[in-house]
């Protein structure tokens, strides 16, 4: 994991200096944070650049346009500039959380890496605890193995020692050799008493058939052959030895499994030569295999997983709260859309041509932040500035987005380029088509409103039969 975070650092500063011919594009300040913010948005602009040029993304970049279109109102070339800006923002966020996330990664893989020794300390139980469980993780073969290390306690009275071994030895007996059973199959024998009070060890007196941690050493065959394991049950200085015969056969080991049993073998008799520290000591490895222990191994690479996950979600909160932010605008255009109309036809009769009826529908509005009223504004701004007036309305209607109010400046476009005669004619269809559409819009959210509402009635009618049979079970 170290190797990968320090490429995503290499990456990063690759990149960050590959950007530096963007960032006078996006520096608006002499600050730190202006500086900084112009690196994020030079580098997200170059990684757009990339897989623009390897990936057809048009698709994206359109479906972008035309959710910031509807929330800004910018020229065309203005709403280009604010889409690229978008995007670059978008791409440095999400670079921006994988690096921190990645130098957490980083940092955490060094403090594991050169504080080994005390990471590999297991802290033994107090007098009368528990045997601990460690689990060990080593590689060979390319493949990963583990081994589960048990642990004793620090300290135990050793009145109960002489009382109690003999019991020990009987349920060893009886649960591992018991009925002269013959033994086909390796033993796991254990290495301390069921209650952790006492360290067995074994030993074997034919290790050519059984070796002394129950492992069978030879091919099995019809005929079994007679073995004997000492148990020696210690503690501190007091030991108590027992013999048991076993019959068994043999099993040939693989290299890997006979290297995984030294392993074993190892650390178990590390394990109980140390058995007087608080503290074990793992090595870092044994016969050139590394040794990791197993609450070690669970830490790589969360803070990554952490950091993608971050980016995607606070991305998809993005682009979602765009698409909100669009059809909450959508709604309010087409329920002032009606209004609209209705107030350009009662202008127009009165005399207006059409510029004066929209600067005076902009100025008798009661919505000065509305977004109909905003767009009007650009609009007349862009006629004043030299644009030719048709070509403003065209360039409203595109801007609007919404069908009604496309076809509407299409038609006063084309009107306009034919002449204004038939302007009130124009003007008196769209107030009748959009009263109908009004209609349409009233109906159907009366529709979404008694939808709603079932709901609400489902709970009160299952209060309701609750309250009225509640009484009549009482009854019975």
């Amino acid at each position: 994991m170290l190797y990968i975070n320090v490429v995503v650092i290499i990456i990063t500063a690759t990149l960050a200096i590959i950007s530096r011919k963007h960032y006078s594009k996006y520096k608006d300040g002499v600050g730190v944070k202006s500086r900084v913010l112009a690196v994020g948005l030079s580098m997200g602009h170059s990684v757009w650049l990339l897989f623009n040029n390897v990936l057809p993304l048009e698709g994206i970049t359109d479906r972008l346009m035309e959710r910031l279109r509807k929330n800004n109102i910018v020229s065309p070339k203005g709403l280009e500039l604010m889409t690229e800006k978008y995007i670059a923002t978008r791409i440095a966020v999400v670079i921006g959380i994988l690096f921190t996330f990645n130098l957490f990664e980083f940092g955490n893989t060094l403090y594991n890496k050169f504080l080994r020794d005390e990471e590999n300390i297991i802290i033994r139980e107090e007098y009368r605890g528990d045997v601990i469980e460690e689990e060990i993780y080593y590689q060979l073969s390319g493949q990963e193995q583990t081994i589960v290390l048990n642990v004793s306690p620090v300290r135990l009275s050793e009145e109960a020692f002489y009382s109690k071994a003999d019991q020990v030895a009987v349920e060893m007996e009886e649960k591992y050799f018991s009925y002269g059973e013959i033994i086909s199959q390796d033993m796991e024998l254990p290495l301390v008493d069921e209650e952790g009070v006492f360290d067995l060890s074994w030993e074997s007196n034919n290790p050519e058939i059984i070796s002394s941690n129950g492992r069978i050493k030879t091919q099995l065959d019809e005929t079994p052959k007679k073995a004997r394991l000492n148990l020696t049950i210690s503690y501190y200085d007091y030991s108590a030895k027992y013999d048991f015969v076993v019959q068994v056969g043999a099993k040939k080991k693989s290299e890997l499994e006979k290297k995984s049993e030294y392993l074993e073998q190892a650390l178990n008799s590390l394990e109980q030569e140390t058995v007087d520290n608080q503290e074990l000591l793992l090595p870092d490895k044994i016969d050139d295999v590394e040794i990791t222990l197993g609450k070690n191994k669970e830490k790589n690479g969360r803070f990554v997983l952490i950091g993608i996950l971050v980016a995607v979600i606070t991305t998809s909160i993005s682009i979602g709260r765009l698409k909100d932010i669009g059809r909450e605008r959508d709604k309010k255009l087409m329920a002032e859309y009606p209004y609209f109309v209705d107030s350009l036809w009662i202008y127009i009769e009165s005399g207006m041509n059409l510029k004066r009826a929209i600067m005076q529908y902009v100025e008798t509005s009661n919505k000065e932040n509305g977004i109909l009223v905003e767009h009007l504004r650009y609009t007349l701004n862009q006629i004043d500035n030299g644009v030719a007036e048709y070509v403003a309305y065209e360039e409203l209607g595109s801007r609007l987005e919404l069908p009604v109010y496309v076809s509407l400046m299409r038609h006063i476009s084309q009107n306009l380029r034919m002449g204004t005669k038939d302007l009130r004619i124009l003007m008196e269809t769209e107030v009748s088509m959009a009263l109908e559409a009004k209609k349409e819009t009233a109906k159907k959210i009366g529709e979404e409103a008694s939808t709603k509402l079932i709901f609400p009635m489902i709970v009160l009618l299952v209060v309701v039969m609750v309250l009225i049979m509640t009484p009549a079970f009482m009854g019975f």
